[in-house]
């Protein structure tokens, strides 16, 4: 009986990571259903097994991964205190291939406006892939306004863009960086003729309104 128990609690858990780690693409999320949404969520709260960091009576909503290109994905996160604040954010992995990190600088949203970020980690992944896990702040205000159209962010490593300018100058860019910035640069939808390492994100409506529904 302790074996069927212990195997079906491995096999429950095996689920449950894959399902964390799983990414889906954008136009899923275009008109999703707001059970099949919830039960795609993560939540953590104060007592899980991965409370580190977390106040008593804090909750966490993680939102489905949204998969963009190759090992590039985006979700948005809310931090629920006891007291009932909530602070919300959208976290982006960014993967590209390129020998050193590119160290992205700058988050902008649809109007150009800067939006605070951090970079949580940044690191070289498997397959000559570079990885930097990003961070970036929002308000309810914010989350509530692109109910209506959608979220859009920009990613730019401006500093990177400049050396990389002067290295591809020298010595010219090849036919096979050309299409890969051009498919970086449009999020893998298109290939469209550009030369800069700019990730375009974007989060769908109807994503937002079942996240807030479900973080309320």
């Amino acid at each position: 009986m302790f074996k069927i128990t212990a195997l079906s609690l491995a096999c429950f858990m095996f689920a449950a990571c894959k399902t964390m780690d799983m990414s889906y693409p954008v136009s899923k999320f275009n008109r999703i259903e707001s059970a099949e949404f919830s039960e795609l969520m993560t939540t953590y709260d104060s007592n899980s097994d991965r409370s580190y960091g977390m106040e008593p009576g804090d909750v966490k909503f993680y939102g489905p991964k949204i998969g963009y290109f190759l090992y590039t994905h985006g979700r948005l996160h809310a931090n629920k205190s006891a007291n009932g604040d909530t602070k919300y954010s959208f976290i982006a992995a960014l993967s590209y291939q390129e020998e050193f990190l590119r160290k992205y600088d700058t988050v902008t949203d649809l109007s150009g406006t800067k939006l605070p970020f951090k970079t949580n980690s940044a690191f070289q992944d498997n397959g000559g892939y570079m990885k930097e896990f990003i961070e970036v702040s929002l308000t309810r205000e914010q989350l509530e306004e692109a109910q209506y159209d959608g979220l859009f962010l920009t990613f730019a490593a401006r500093e990177h863009e400049r050396t990389a300018a002067q290295r591809r100058a020298n010595r010219g860019l090849s036919f096979g960086e050309v299409m890969r910035l051009a498919d970086e640069g449009n999020s893998g939808s298109a290939a469209r003729k550009t030369e800069n390492d700019n990730f375009d994100l974007t989060v769908p409506s109807n994503y937002i309104v079942n996240f807030l529904n479900r973080v309320n």
